[in-house]
């Protein structure tokens, strides 16, 4: 086996679901100024979480590359940014509430956005790209797919139906799934 292989391999052992990393531990450890910061904790599954999350939740930074939890309750914004995610299919069951804003990276999704119109609460998508490149360029446009779902997005199903039929008029028709 080459080093490189080793490596890989030693790094994916090092992973974990949430239980796993909690088994023994208190959540309330990874509870930082009100936010359960699970950030850089090499979290792969999200099997674990409390159904109800009273504060903001970060999972930025992790080998996340599924939404495997079910109906999840945050009472604060969720950040998914800088994860294996490649699509936000089954957001809708992996979080049934999120009581402020969805932090993602763009250029990490490239399908299924729609499930964020089924969060009950939710109020916009938000792109990290933003927070990175704002200090050198003080306008940075959303990804053209974030500025179409937060235009319709406090219009219910009503308004999934019109970002769907606008995401496919602008020719992001992968995008424009549940």
């Amino acid at each position: 086996m080459k080093l490189n292989e080793v490596n890989t391999v030693r790094e994916k052992a090092r992973e974990y679901s949430i239980a796993q990393l909690l088994q023994g531990k208190k959540i309330t450890k990874y509870i930082s100024s009100n936010v359960y910061d699970f950030s850089h904790e090499r979290i792969n599954s999200l099997v674990g979480l409390p159904e109800s999350i009273y504060s903001p939740l970060d999972l930025g930074h992790n080998p996340i590359d599924k939404l495997d939890c079910k109906n999840i309750i945050v009472h604060g914004w969720v950040n998914l940014s800088s994860t294996k995610l490649r699509s936000l299919q089954g957001v809708e069951h992996a979080f049934a509430s999120i009581d402020d804003y969805l932090y993602i990276s763009t250029e990490q999704i490239k399908s299924h956005v729609l499930g964020v119109f089924l969060i009950k609460k939710i109020q916009m998508i938000v792109h990290t790209e933003f927070f990175v490149k704002a200090g050198s360029a003080p306008e940075v446009p959303a990804a053209e797919w974030v500025q179409i779902v937060n235009d319709h997005l406090k219009n219910g199903k009503k308004g999934m139906y019109d970002c769907q039929d606008e995401l496919i008029e602008n020719h992001l028709d992968e995008y424009a799934q549940l």
